[in-house]
C-alpha cells in the first residue's frame, strides 16, 4: 500500500513529454492569459468535483481506473476521496498529511519531506492560479478553442528526480482545471479527469480533518 498512496499523491506532480500538446497551438495573447488565469484563481475559494483517475503502469497492459470526489479550499486544503474500486482517503491541511486505508489513519508532515512539500505546492498552484509564477518549474502555455494547456517542466532537483513534465488542461470559460496528464520518469503515467465542478460553495472545516 505504500506504493499505492505515493502514486495517488502524484496526481498533480507529473506530465507528458515536453512537446506541444496535440490539437493545441502557442497562445496568441500570453500576457492576457496570464493575467486572467491569475485573477480567476484568486477568485476560487473552494472546489468540489468528481474525478476519474487512469493509472498506466509500464509493467501492466490494463489500466487501473479509480473514481471518487475531490475537494479544495484555500489555503492549502485538499481532500481526495476514492470510492471505487476501493475506498481510500487522503487529506492535506497545510503541511499536515493524513491518509486513511482500511480504517487506519497514517499521518506525516510535508515539512519533513521536500518532495511532498513541492508536490503540495503544485496542487495549490494549479488550483489557485499561481502556477505560472512558481520558480520550481518552467511553464509553456498553449490553447485551442475550448481549453488552455499548461506544460510544466520541473526545475527543482527534487522533482526532476522523479518526474518529466506536468500537463494541466484548463477550461477557457472559467479557468478551472479539467484534466491533468501525468508521466513519471519510470514510464508510468496517470490521467486525472475532473467533472461536475462546483465552485465557491461552503465546505466545512471537518472535510479536511481525519480523526483516528
Amino acid at each position: 500500500m505504500h506504493k499505492l498512496w505515493i502514486a495517488l499523491f502524484l496526481l498533480l506532480a507529473t506530465g507528458l513529454q515536453a512537446q506541444q500538446p496535440a490539437g493545441f497551438s502557442a497562445i496568441k495573447d500570453e500576457k492576457g492569459f496570464r493575467e486572467n488565469f491569475s485573477k480567476a484563481g484568486q477568485g476560487i475559494q473552494t472546489i468540489k468535483s468528481d474525478f476519474v483517475q487512469e493509472k498506466n503502469l509500464s509493467l501492466l497492459e490494463e489500466k487501473i481506473v479509480s473514481k471518487g470526489q475531490f475537494f479544495f479550499k484555500k489555503e492549502k486544503k485538499v481532500r481526495l476521496e476514492y470510492s471505487t474500486p476501493y475506498k481510500y482517503l487522503m487529506v492535506i491541511n497545510g503541511d499536515d498529511i493524513a491518509i486513511q486505508d482500511d480504517k487506519k489513519v497514517n499521518r506525516m508532515s510535508a515539512k519533513s519531506n521536500k518532495m511532498f512539500r513541492q508536490i503540495n505546492e503544485i496542487i495549490v498552484d494549479c488550483l489557485a492560479g499561481t502556477a505560472l509564477s512558481n520558480p520550481n518549474y518552467q511553464v509553456q502555455p498553449f490553447e485551442n478553442k475550448t481549453q488552455y494547456a499548461l506544460l510544466l517542466t520541473p526545475k527543482s532537483k527534487t522533482l526532476r528526480e522523479f518526474f518529466s513534465t506536468i500537463l494541466v488542461f484548463v477550461d477557457r470559460k472559467d479557468y478551472t482545471v479539467a484534466r491533468v496528464d501525468l508521466n513519471e520518469l519510470s514510464g508510468d503515467t496517470t490521467v486525472m479527469r475532473f467533472s461536475q465542478q462546483v465552485l465557491n460553495q461552503p465546505l466545512p472545516e471537518s472535510t479536511f480533518v481525519l480523526k483516528n
